[in-house]
């Protein structure tokens, strides 16, 4: 395990579809970029996205950059 970001995991990346909408979930407490938006679930815009399955808090493939300090 690096250790840098040691209590994070692949778990942490995972971005659930939601039962409500059908979109992917974006990562809780980050910025939809803005080319991307309407095309991911949200809290602002969807009730499901605090349903079950949540999501994780890093975009797919942040964990690897954070720890390699890209």
């Amino acid at each position: 395990m690096s250790e840098h970001y040691p209590e994070c995991s692949s778990d942490c990346e995972v971005m659930p579809d939601c039962v409500v909408c059908r979109k992917r979930k974006a990562p809780r407490g980050r910025s939809i970029p803005p080319a991307a938006a309407g095309t991911y679930c949200d809290d602002w815009n969807c009730k499901g996205y605090l349903l079950d399955p949540r999501p994780g808090h890093l975009w797919p493939g942040e964990l690897e950059e954070l720890r390699d300090g890209s």
